[in-house]
């Protein structure tokens, strides 16, 4: 796959491709001398960082609004909720190897705008819905242009930062999702408030018109910010086809590279495992502060706000101590030490000390998965980066999944077996909750894929030989 730059090349960058198709910069600089925000001074990063803020906000509104609706209009409320956040699951599930390899397949920039045009055209006639297997048929196909939209991105990353700039730029991709959902909640309500009168023609449209639109506009928005955006231009080579034998021979090498590569195969298996596993903070958060910190919802709250502030600390310590070399080590140390942060959030009794621990898991967390992403983003070429990034990102929706599922239902089993006891040693004592022992079960377990992280990059470190991948006809270093 040949490979020709388009438009201005960034300051100081050598018309030399450097390997895995990053753009060469010369000899990397001590990462101490790189600043915290030097990332967002790098035009293309941060025309897609401002179009991500935007369009993510809109995301958070428009999901807001169908699920809204969807719980007016079923039967009970609980079930059309969980129809439509069902519907927008079945595709990352189904749809994500393959993903990958249409990104490493089609123009990842028109890929992007393709992706925010078809949201716009699927949310623009959401408020003439009212049926509940529309509105989830929508969800469905608004998670699979998403699906496409990810490994697009990801893959894209490495063209538009240096190498040591990756962590700081994936945690704040991370930041600018979640980080969003806040600002979100709030357009939501503004906007929800002002459509409560909305009509069109002297046709009375649900109070979650104007949401649904705005939600429209933000993806208008994006596309006119992304169209300037300056990728690689990637020419496809005469072999590659389209037929269903070319996709999966395609898939084959993506998933052949990642087994086969050391250091990326440590992240694809440990990430979605330290993922999976650190979940259980979220669907256990209100019942730890309601049952065990007396706090009900109000705690639950603040609990989860200091999530999103460790997480918003990412950023600093990524851009601080990332690097080419030292990634693989903060992303091992981030892992033991979210285990911690976890098991701690069980063990401190109070409000403040569970939000101190709650604060550590999203600093980890973040930090688990920016270093991880930077480590694909570096070790895997360009031709199958996109690839890569569909089975990891594969891989990280089935634990979540799992997670997110049988976390709360352990929790109710140890509640029953334990709740209510007391366990002491010495004067340090506690009274066992199903939530509590979880947490620190989770906790020990994350701890432990720490250590496994740690032996699985060392052994990728050590071994510096290059070593041929049987069938892809690329070369692995480790």
């Amino acid at each position: 796959m040949r490979m020709a730059l388009t438009g201005r090349r960034a300051r100081g960058a050598s018309t030399t491709p450097a390997p895995n198709g990053l753009p060469s910069r010369g000899e990397e600089p001590d990462n101490t001398a790189t600043s915290r925000w030097s990332v967002l001074a790098r035009p293309g990063f941060r025309r897609l960082f401002v179009a991500d803020l935007i369009s993510n906000v809109g995301d958070w509104v428009g999901l807001l609004a169908v699920v809204a609706v969807a719980s007016r209009i079923a039967g009970r409320a609980e079930l059309g909720v969980a129809a439509v956040m069902s519907a927008r699951m079945i595709p990352g599930l189904i749809m994500g190897p393959l993903s990958g390899v249409l990104a490493d397949r089609w123009d990842r920039r028109r890929t992007m705008l393709a992706v925010n045009a078809g949201r716009a055209v699927i949310v623009f006639p959401l408020p003439f819905v009212r049926s509940l297997p529309l509105l989830c048929l929508a969800s469905f196909l608004l998670e699979a242009q998403a699906d496409l939209w990810g490994p697009a991105r990801q893959a894209s990353l490495p063209h538009l930062v240096e190498r040591r700039e990756l962590p700081a730029a994936n945690s704040l991709s991370l930041v600018s999702i979640y980080g969003m959902l806040p600002v979100g909640s709030a357009f939501f309500a503004g906007l929800v408030a002002i459509g409560s009168s909305f009509s069109v023609f002297g046709v009375e449209l649900p109070r979650e018109t104007t949401a649904y639109w705005f939600d429209v506009v933000t993806f208008i928005v994006a596309i006119v910010i992304l169209r300037k955006l300056r990728l690689p231009v990637r020419e496809r080579g005469p072999s590659r086809g389209t037929r269903m034998r070319d996709t999966v021979r395609e898939l084959r090498e993506g998933i052949i590279y990642v087994v086969h590569h050391r250091l990326v195969r440590a992240v694809v298996l440990c990430l979605p495992l330290g993922i999976g596993l650190g979940s259980a903070v979220v669907p256990l958060a209100p019942v730890l502060s309601r049952r065990v910190l007396d706090m009900g919802s109000s705690g639950f709250g603040l609990l989860i706000a200091s999530l999103g502030v460790g997480a918003g600390l990412s950023v600093f310590v990524a851009s601080a101590f990332g690097g080419r070399r030292s990634n693989p080590l903060l992303f091992s140390a981030a892992l033991t030490g979210c285990g911690i942060a976890v098991a701690s959030v069980a063990v401190l009794a109070t409000l403040p000390t569970a939000m101190v621990g709650m604060a550590a898991t999203g600093l980890g967390a973040v930090l688990v998965y920016s270093t991880g992403f930077s480590i694909v983003q570096e070790s895997v070429p360009d031709e199958l980066r996109g690839r890569a990034f569909g089975v990891l990102s594969q891989a990280l929706r089935l634990a979540l999944l799992g997670g997110l599922t049988l976390w709360p239902v352990v929790s109710t089993v140890l509640q029953d077996e334990v709740g209510g006891r007391r366990f002491a040693i010495g004067d340090f004592g506690h009274t066992l909750d199903g939530a509590r022992v979880t947490l620190w079960l989770a906790g020990l377990a994350i701890f432990l894929v720490g250590l496994l992280a740690t032996r699985l990059t060392r052994r990728a470190a050590s071994d510096e030989d290059t070593q041929a991948v049987t069938g892809t006809g690329l070369a692995v270093r480790p």
